[in-house]
C-alpha cells in the first residue's frame, strides 16, 4: 500500500560524511492533509526532492513515495536554502505533478547546527486555504515578505459598523501556516512611549531586514486623521524605530502607493486631511537608499482615486476622480520618476474610470476595472503599451472596483476580489503577457481592503479584508502556481 504523505518527519542525520563540509541537519515536517481532512497530494506515486541556495540549486534527488521520503541530506554552510518537495503520479521528468510545497529559507551557521523546517503540499493553479485564522480580522492593512519567507501584517481596520484601528502587528508563515505575535506599534518619545493605531499606510521592504511602513490614517481625538508618520521594524531585533527624515517631515497622506525605482521609493498618490476635508495628496516624495526625503514634483490634475502602477518606461498614473464634484476623469500620464519629475506622455482612457487597479503586464501596464461617473462597475481593462505610448484594449474581466494584483514569477498577474455596486466580489482572474484572461476559481468569501502577497516561491498570500456587511476577515489563502524551475 502507498504510505501517506499527511504528515512525515524527515530527519537529515548528523553522522553523515556531507556534514563535514555542510554542518547543517534540519527536521522536516512534511503536510499535505487540507482543513477538510482530504490529501492534497492523492495519486502521487514518486517525488522529487530540492534544496535550493540563494536562487541555484544545491542539491537534487528522487525517489518513490512507497519508499519515503530522503533521510540523509545536510545543509549547505552559511548559505541562505529552502526545502521544495514536489509529488507526481510518474517519474518527474514525465509525469504530471500532483501537488509541491517549499519551506521558508534558513541559514545554516553552527557545526552539526540542528533546524526545524515545514512543507506543506498543495495542488498546482489552485487556491487553498492555509486553515489559519489571523490574530485579529484585518483589512486596509499591509502584508510584506520578509528576507526568510514569512510575512508581516500590519495594523489596519476591524470593519463593521463602529471600525476599530488595530495597533498590532503580527507574523505570517505560509510554510508552516502559523501566526505569531509581532508586537505593537510602540515607539519609544522622549523617555516614555507611544502606541499608534494604523491603516490605510503603506509598506516596503528596507535595507537587509527591516520593513518601512509609511504614512496612514491614525486614531485622534478628530477621528481617522492622515499622518506623516515613517517608521522601520526591524526583523532580528523586532523592534519599531521612528524613521530619520529630518526637520521636513513626509506629507500627510493614506491610502497611498510606494514604488521602488533601484535603491530609490517613491510616494503617489492617495488622500490627506482628516474626516471632514480629504483632498488629493498631490506631492511625489523620494525616499533615497541613504535616507533623504524630498518631494520631487506633484501630480496634475489633483484627483482622488488614482491607479498607479511602475513599470520599466515609467511611472503610470490613470483615472481618478475630481474632489468635491467627484466627476471621473479618463486622465493618464507616463511620469520618469527621479530626483525632478518628468511628465514624458499624457493620454486619456476610453472608458473614464476611478478606483481601478493598474499593474505591469507583458511589455506595458494594464489598467483594469474600477467605476465609472455612475458608479456603475467596470469590467472593460485598458493597455498601456510603450515605443511609442499608445493605449489599446486589453481582456474583459469580472466588472469591480479595487481589485487586488499579484504578479506571478511566470509573468501573469492574479487579479482579485473587489467591490461591486457595495457588494464584495470574491472574482479572480489570471491574466498573461498574450492579453488573455483565464477565470480562476477562489473559494473564500468576497473582498475587499485586502492583501495579495507575491511569496519567495512564486505562490501569493491573500488575507484579510472587507467581506459582507463591511466586517473584517481574518482568512488567508495562497494561490499555487506551478513551481518555477
Amino acid at each position: 500500500m502507498r504510505r501517506s504523505f499527511a504528515v512525515a518527519l524527515v530527519t537529515f542525520l548528523a553522522g553523515c560524511s556531507e556534514l563535514v563540509q555542510h554542518p547543517g541537519r534540519a527536521q522536516l515536517a512534511v503536510s499535505q492533509t487540507g482543513c477538510d481532512g482530504a490529501e492534497r497530494a492523492a495519486g502521487a506515486t514518486e517525488w522529487r526532492f530540492r534544496i535550493l541556495g540563494n536562487g541555484a540549486l544545491a542539491e537534487e534527488r528522487t525517489g518513490k513515495v512507497s519508499d519515503g521520503f530522503p533521510k540523509e541530506v545536510a545543509l549547505p554552510e552559511g548559505l541562505d536554502v529552502a526545502v521544495r518537495l514536489e509529488a507526481f503520479d510518474g517519474p518527474p521528468s514525465a509525469g504530471r505533478l500532483v501537488a509541491w510545497g517549499q519551506s521558508r529559507t534558513v541559514t545554516a551557521r553552527e557545526p552539526r547546527q540542528e533546524l526545524f523546517l515545514t512543507v506543506a503540499l498543495a495542488p498546482p493553479e489552485q487556491f487553498v486555504d492555509l486553515c489559519v485564522r489571523l490574530g485579529r480580522p484585518r483589512a486596509s492593512h499591509t502584508a510584506t515578505l520578509l528576507p526568510d519567507a514569512r510575512v508581516l501584517l500590519v495594523g489596519g481596520s476591524t470593519g463593521g459598523p463602529n471600525p476599530a484601528t488595530h495597533d498590532s502587528m503580527e507574523l505570517l508563515d505560509p510554510s508552516t501556516r502559523t501566526t505569531e505575535d509581532a508586537g505593537s506599534l510602540r515607539l519609544a518619545v522622549n523617555g516614555g512611549s507611544v502606541l499608534f493605531a494604523l491603516e490605510d499606510h503603506a509598506a516596503a521592504a528596507w535595507g537587509p531586514q527591516g520593513v518601512l511602513l509609511w504614512g496612514g490614517r491614525a486614531v485622534s481625538p478628530a477621528g481617522k486623521v492622515s499622518t506623516s508618520l515613517m517608521l522601520v521594524w526591524d526583523q532580528e531585533v523586532r523592534r519599531l524605530a521612528a524613521f530619520p527624515v529630518g526637520t521636513q517631515g513626509p506629507v500627510r497622506r493614506y491610502g497611498h502607493t510606494l514604488l521602488r525605482q533601484g535603491t530609490e521609493l517613491f510616494a503617489l498618490g492617495g488622500l490627506t486631511g482628516g474626516p471632514a476635508d480629504p483632498a488629493p495628496a498631490s506631492a511625489i516624495e523620494l525616499l533615497s537608499d541613504s535616507g533623504l526625503r524630498s518631494v520631487v514634483g506633484s501630480l496634475a490634475p489633483a484627483l482622488t482615486g488614482r491607479a498607479v502602477s511602475g513599470a520599466d518606461f515609467g511611472a503610470v498614473v490613470a483615472g481618478g476622480a475630481e474632489p468635491g464634484t467627484g466627476a471621473v476623469s479618463g486622465d493618464v500620464q507616463i511620469l520618469r520618476l527621479a530626483r525632478t519629475l518628468e511628465v514624458r506622455w499624457s493620454g486619456n482612457l476610453a472608458t473614464a474610470r476611478t478606483r481601478a487597479t493598474a499593474f505591469a503586464l507583458g511589455d506595458g501596464v494594464l489598467i483594469a476595472g474600477g467605476e465609472d461617473n455612475s458608479q456603475r462597475p467596470l469590467g472593460e481593462t485598458e493597455w498601456l503599451l510603450d515605443g511609442p505610448p499608445r493605449l489599446a484594449p486589453g481582456p474583459v474581466i469580472t466588472p469591480r472596483a479595487s481589485p487586488c494584483a499579484a504578479r506571478l514569477l511566470d509573468g501573469r498577474v492574479l487579479l482579485l476580489g473587489g467591490v461591486a455596486s457595495g457588494q464584495p466580489s470574491n472574482a479572480a482572474e489570471l491574466l498573461s503577457p498574450d492579453g488573455t484572461a483565464r477565470q480562476a476559481s477562489f473559494p473564500g468569501a468576497g473582498r475587499y481592503a485586502h492583501t495579495c502577497t507575491t511569496l519567495a516561491d512564486g505562490s501569493v498570500l491573500v488575507t484579510g479584508g472587507l467581506g459582507t456587511g463591511d466586517v473584517a476577515l481574518s482568512d488567508a489563502w495562497r494561490y499555487v502556481p506551478p513551481p518555477p524551475p
